[in-house]
């Protein structure tokens, strides 16, 4: 059934499908639950990569988009998949409620995957992880469905969510945003947002600085072991 309607979510996906400015390569790793309360997962192929010195760690950007009307209109997050310990990690979780400011959600711990969503996610991070930009390529033209993953092209996060309703959940009805912002909460909000970028980057430097660190320890064991 899963497969069916990925099928049916493809043959739309040409005519809805742009490329906006500041658009990611975006993956549907997940779609599941009942109306009306289902649920979208995509990725962010451009966002994936090495996240440890001796490899076999990969961090993703995920997006989750949800249909019910009493729950936040989507959630992203930075996911650390250790493909060794088999275990997720979740950071910078942010959400986004239908009107009203962004939140923040806390950082969750690593943990072994508890669902068909997060095993999915450990599954394509760390597929995805090994590949080069000539592999993703190429990886973007095979049909996937019957893993439950689709390639959806280059789209923003509004993108993707409007891409979800449109070609997903076309039966359903896309709650309202209750707008209830001023422009001064607006501008906190887009300090935020930048803000969150600057996480990001802290986040990725380091990480930079662990693996300069531990390259340090190696080698001095290294020197240390040749000095015996």
């Amino acid at each position: 059934m899963r497969t069916r309607k990925l099928g049916l979510f493809a043959a739309g996906l040409a005519a809805l499908a742009a490329t906006p400015a500041m658009a990611d390569e975006w993956w549907l790793v997940f779609m599941g639950g009942e109306k009306p309360a289902r649920l979208v997962v995509a990725i962010d192929e451009d966002y994936i990569g090495q996240a440890g010195f001796f490899g076999g760690v990969f961090k993703l950007e995920t997006l989750a988009i949800l249909e019910n009307e009493k729950s936040p209109d989507w959630i992203t997050s930075n996911v650390i998949v250790d493909c060794v310990g088999k275990t997720i990690e979740e950071k910078l979780i942010q959400i986004s409620p239908r009107g009203g400011p962004l939140q923040r959600a806390p950082d969750q711990p690593p943990r072994a995957p508890k669902d068909a969503v997060e095993r999915q996610l450990l599954q394509f991070g760390c597929e995805m992880g090994l590949k080069t930009e000539a592999e993703r390529a190429a990886f973007r033209q095979v049909d996937n469905m019957e893993r439950g993953l689709l390639y959806l092209g280059q789209f923003s996060i509004e993108g993707v969510a409007d891409l979800t309703w449109k070609a997903i959940w076309p039966d359903g009805t896309r709650p309202p945003h209750n707008e209830t912002r001023t422009p001064e909460e607006l501008e906190q909000e887009t300090q935020r947002s930048l803000k969150h970028i600057q996480d990001i980057i802290t986040l990725t430097r380091a990480m930079a600085g662990q693996v300069i660190e531990e390259d340090k320890a190696v080698t001095q064991q290294l020197i240390r072991k040749r000095g015996q």
